[in-house]
């Protein structure tokens, strides 16, 4: 059965509580208004609020959210001692060539690298080795690029031939050398022959 609506007037099932149309309450006689959204308070952030939200001192740990800045290993300074060896000359080359007179027989260096270069300078193919013998003991029988020595940040050292004319001797006068290309261990004051008489000494602290 159908019924008027006394709120609008609008046609509507008799039995249905409120009007399809304006909502008219027929059990009560009112108006079921929709409320007015705009009157609803809404919550408002205050710059100060804002503040609050990132202050550093409540953040727990700071240090996750700010990383350190990096700050490269220390290299200890390694020092190499460069002289010549009259036992080692015997051994090597004696007879073939003169040995040498020179000012300084020993002469001591201080580098900061990990990476020691041994040879001969050589301008022209741009090869200029941190121990530079043809300054230091003028030996020719040094190759331009002999060998290097890599110093790691605890003061392990290992040594390498790089394919020398005459070959790199470790330890003592009548060891055998070295294998080209191939790194093998040396020690802290462990004597290195090279050429025709030269001996240099790493020491780290």
């Amino acid at each position: 059965m159908n019924s008027v609506c006394a709120g609008c007037g609008a046609t509507s099932n008799s039995e249905n509580f409120f009007c399809g149309s304006c909502g008219f309450d027929i059990v009560t006689g009112t108006i079921q208004s929709n409320p007015d959204s705009s009157n609803v308070p809404k919550e408002v952030i205050k710059p100060d609020d804002v503040a609050e939200i990132v202050e550093p001192d409540q953040v727990s740990d700071i240090s996750r959210i700010v990383p350190e800045p990096y700050s490269p290993p220390e290299t200890s300074p390694v020092k190499v001692e460069v002289s010549v060896s009259k036992d080692f000359y015997e051994k090597a080359v004696s007879g073939e060539v003169a040995y040498p007179v020179l000012e300084r027989e020993v002469i001591n260096l201080e580098l900061i690298s990990n990476e020691i270069r041994v040879g001969r300078q050589d301008a022209d193919r741009g090869i200029y080795p941190d121990v530079d013998i043809s300054k230091l003991t003028q030996d020719s029988a040094v190759s331009v690029q002999h060998c290097v020595v890599n110093v790691s940040a605890n003061g392990d050292m290992h040594i390498t031939d790089q394919g020398s004319t005459n070959g790199t001797y470790v330890g003592f006068i009548s060891a055998q050398a070295l294998q080209p290309y191939v790194e093998t261990e040396i020690f802290s004051g462990q004597p290195i022959y090279l050429g025709a008489w030269t001996q240099i000494i790493i020491t780290v602290d």
